[in-house]
């Protein structure tokens, strides 16, 4: 179940971040445990090829997963990342951008945060 006051305090805290802003990121989801991002598809945050670059996907990551795991805290407890592992399984490209994050552990003072990403058009269908 998700705290009392925590999807307001999440949006808040989301509405203050300044990159996810630049990236015209949108927070799209919030329960106990979860939330989802999406970032539309824009030329800007993208590298050579076309594709979105993977420090914009891994910040977009990052942020579902630490708003995933600050949805389950109480007032006033901030949540940072201390270690980030990454898999990419596919470039992005398409629309928009959707990541989704959930919390798999919750620890004394560590947590275990888990995130999947996908996109609107395989990378192998758009016409970059």
């Amino acid at each position: 179940m998700i705290l009392p006051n925590s999807a307001a305090r999440i949006r808040a805290s989301f509405d203050r971040q300044h990159a996810m802003a630049l990236l015209d990121a949108q927070m799209t989801k919030i329960a106990a445990g979860k939330t989802e991002i999406v970032l539309p598809f824009r030329k800007e945050p993208t590298q050579r090829h076309g594709f979105v670059h993977a420090s914009t996907i891994t910040a977009i990551v990052d942020s579902t997963c630490g708003y995933a795991v600050q949805s389950l805290m109480p007032s006033g407890v901030e949540v940072l990342t201390i270690e980030f592992k990454g898999n990419l399984l596919y470039p992005v490209a398409g629309e928009r951008f959707i990541a989704r994050g959930k919390m798999v552990r919750l620890g004394r003072t560590t947590m275990i945060c888990t995130d999947e990403y996908t996109t609107t058009l395989p990378y192998w269908m758009s016409d970059l």
